[in-house]
């Protein structure tokens, strides 16, 4: 997740450094439900 976060905390829009429990709970399911899909697309082909 750092390189998807770190343009947003290099262009100033949010510091995930400060992000509550909630807010990275909130950023990480995303990034799991996408490698889940990537992993089922590559596991199907």
């Amino acid at each position: 997740m750092t390189p998807a976060d770190a343009p947003t905390a290099g262009l100033d829009i949010s510091d995930p450094r400060t992000w509550s429990p909630a807010d990275r709970t909130s950023d990480a399911i995303p990034h799991l439900a996408y490698g889940l899909v990537t992993h089922g697309v590559i596991a199907a082909a």
